[in-house]
Protein backbone atom coordinates (compact mmCIF):
# COMPACT_ATOMS: atom_id res chain seq x y z
CA UNK A 1 0.00 0.00 0.00
CA UNK A 2 1.22 3.48 -0.85
CA UNK A 3 2.22 5.87 1.88
CA UNK A 4 0.31 9.15 2.08
CA UNK A 5 2.28 12.29 1.25
CA UNK A 6 1.73 16.02 0.87
CA UNK A 7 3.17 17.90 -2.09
CA UNK A 8 4.02 21.55 -2.70
CA UNK A 9 2.45 23.51 -5.56
CA UNK A 10 3.33 22.85 -9.20
CA UNK A 11 6.70 24.46 -9.96
CA UNK A 12 5.50 25.25 -13.50
CA UNK A 13 3.02 28.10 -13.67
CA UNK A 14 3.60 29.93 -16.96
CA UNK A 15 3.88 28.97 -20.62
CA UNK A 16 7.27 30.69 -20.86
CA UNK A 17 8.69 27.77 -18.85
CA UNK A 18 7.41 25.19 -21.37
CA UNK A 19 8.94 24.12 -24.65
CA UNK A 20 7.30 21.68 -27.08
CA UNK A 21 8.11 20.31 -30.54
CA UNK A 22 4.75 21.33 -31.98
CA UNK A 23 1.37 22.91 -31.29
CA UNK A 24 2.53 25.62 -28.86
CA UNK A 25 -1.06 26.90 -28.65
CA UNK A 26 -2.00 24.06 -26.29
CA UNK A 27 0.96 24.28 -23.88
CA UNK A 28 -1.04 26.32 -21.37
CA UNK A 29 -3.21 23.24 -20.79
CA UNK A 30 -0.26 21.41 -19.23
CA UNK A 31 -0.77 23.29 -15.94
CA UNK A 32 -4.33 24.70 -16.06
CA UNK A 33 -5.97 22.04 -13.80
CA UNK A 34 -8.89 21.59 -16.24
CA UNK A 35 -9.11 17.85 -16.93
CA UNK A 36 -11.15 18.45 -20.07
CA UNK A 37 -8.25 20.22 -21.81
CA UNK A 38 -4.75 19.06 -22.63
CA UNK A 39 -1.66 19.45 -24.75
CA UNK A 40 -1.76 17.61 -28.10
CA UNK A 41 1.18 17.28 -30.46
CA UNK A 42 0.80 18.07 -34.15
CA UNK A 43 2.52 15.92 -36.76
CA UNK A 44 3.86 13.37 -34.25
CA UNK A 45 1.27 10.63 -34.77
CA UNK A 46 3.74 7.81 -35.35
CA UNK A 47 6.73 6.60 -33.38
CA UNK A 48 8.42 9.96 -33.97
CA UNK A 49 9.31 11.23 -30.50
CA UNK A 50 7.71 14.43 -29.23
CA UNK A 51 9.32 16.27 -26.34
CA UNK A 52 7.83 18.50 -23.64
CA UNK A 53 10.45 20.51 -21.75
CA UNK A 54 10.00 22.38 -18.48
CA UNK A 55 12.83 24.90 -18.02
CA UNK A 56 13.33 26.57 -14.66
CA UNK A 57 14.89 30.03 -14.26
CA UNK A 58 16.81 28.91 -11.17
CA UNK A 59 17.94 25.57 -9.77
CA UNK A 60 14.76 23.83 -8.59
CA UNK A 61 14.32 20.90 -6.21
CA UNK A 62 11.90 18.21 -7.40
CA UNK A 63 10.85 14.83 -6.03
CA UNK A 64 7.58 14.14 -7.84
CA UNK A 65 6.22 14.24 -11.37
CA UNK A 66 2.55 13.64 -12.09
CA UNK A 67 1.42 13.13 -15.68
CA UNK A 68 -2.37 13.08 -15.93
CA UNK A 69 -4.84 12.18 -18.66
CA UNK A 70 -2.24 11.06 -21.22
CA UNK A 71 -2.18 8.48 -23.99
CA UNK A 72 1.51 7.55 -23.77
CA UNK A 73 2.61 3.93 -24.05
CA UNK A 74 6.35 4.43 -24.55
CA UNK A 75 7.93 7.44 -22.88
CA UNK A 76 10.88 8.58 -20.79
CA UNK A 77 11.54 11.42 -18.37
CA UNK A 78 14.96 13.05 -18.14
CA UNK A 79 16.40 16.01 -16.25
CA UNK A 80 19.04 18.57 -17.29
CA UNK A 81 19.14 17.18 -20.85
CA UNK A 82 16.88 15.44 -23.34
CA UNK A 83 18.53 12.00 -23.13
CA UNK A 84 20.75 12.12 -20.04
CA UNK A 85 19.92 11.68 -16.35
CA UNK A 86 16.94 9.36 -16.66
CA UNK A 87 14.19 9.56 -14.02
CA UNK A 88 11.72 7.14 -15.56
CA UNK A 89 11.28 5.07 -18.70
CA UNK A 90 8.65 2.62 -19.95
CA UNK A 91 7.81 0.91 -23.22
CA UNK A 92 4.62 -0.91 -22.16
CA UNK A 93 2.49 1.63 -20.29
CA UNK A 94 -1.28 1.06 -20.49
CA UNK A 95 -2.62 3.55 -17.92
CA UNK A 96 -3.58 7.18 -18.51
CA UNK A 97 -2.11 8.77 -15.37
CA UNK A 98 1.43 8.27 -14.11
CA UNK A 99 2.83 9.23 -10.70
CA UNK A 100 6.63 9.25 -10.53
CA UNK A 101 8.21 9.67 -7.10
CA UNK A 102 11.98 9.86 -6.70
CA UNK A 103 14.65 11.10 -4.28
CA UNK A 104 14.90 14.90 -4.24
CA UNK A 105 17.08 16.27 -7.03
CA UNK A 106 18.06 19.77 -8.10
CA UNK A 107 17.30 20.42 -11.75
CA UNK A 108 17.40 23.15 -14.35
CA UNK A 109 14.99 21.32 -16.67
CA UNK A 110 12.70 18.30 -17.01
CA UNK A 111 12.08 16.58 -20.36
CA UNK A 112 9.20 14.24 -21.17
CA UNK A 113 10.09 12.33 -24.34
CA UNK A 114 6.92 10.72 -25.73
CA UNK A 115 7.71 8.03 -28.29
CA UNK A 116 4.52 6.02 -28.86
CA UNK A 117 0.88 6.05 -27.78
CA UNK A 118 -1.39 3.40 -26.26
CA UNK A 119 -3.71 3.42 -29.30
CA UNK A 120 -0.75 3.59 -31.70
CA UNK A 121 -0.18 6.11 -34.48
CA UNK A 122 -2.20 8.96 -32.94
CA UNK A 123 -1.02 12.34 -31.70
CA UNK A 124 0.64 12.41 -28.26
CA UNK A 125 -1.64 13.90 -25.57
CA UNK A 126 -0.94 15.04 -22.01
CA UNK A 127 -3.73 16.57 -19.92
CA UNK A 128 -1.52 17.99 -17.20
CA UNK A 129 2.07 17.58 -16.06
CA UNK A 130 2.90 18.60 -12.49
CA UNK A 131 6.52 18.94 -11.36
CA UNK A 132 6.72 19.40 -7.61
CA UNK A 133 8.48 18.60 -4.37
CA UNK A 134 7.38 16.39 -1.51
CA UNK A 135 6.56 18.42 1.60
CA UNK A 136 5.67 15.62 3.99
CA UNK A 137 5.81 11.85 3.70
CA UNK A 138 3.92 9.91 6.36
CA UNK A 139 5.71 6.98 7.96
CA UNK A 140 2.40 5.13 7.78
CA UNK A 141 -1.03 5.93 6.43
CA UNK A 142 -3.40 7.40 9.03
CA UNK A 143 -6.20 5.16 10.24
CA UNK A 144 -9.67 5.82 8.91
CA UNK A 145 -10.85 5.67 12.54
CA UNK A 146 -8.81 8.78 13.37
CA UNK A 147 -10.98 11.07 11.19
CA UNK A 148 -13.70 13.17 12.83
CA UNK A 149 -16.59 14.21 10.60
CA UNK A 150 -18.28 16.47 13.17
Amino acid sequence: MAIMEFLLQNKVNTTTMIGVDSNTGTTRYLFDRNIGLGYTSSGYNSTTAATITYSFTAATVLSTLLIQNHNLKEFSVYYNGTTTNSLFSTTTNSITSTYISFSSITVSSIHLRAINTIAGSVEKKVGEMVATERKLLFERNPSFNDFDYA
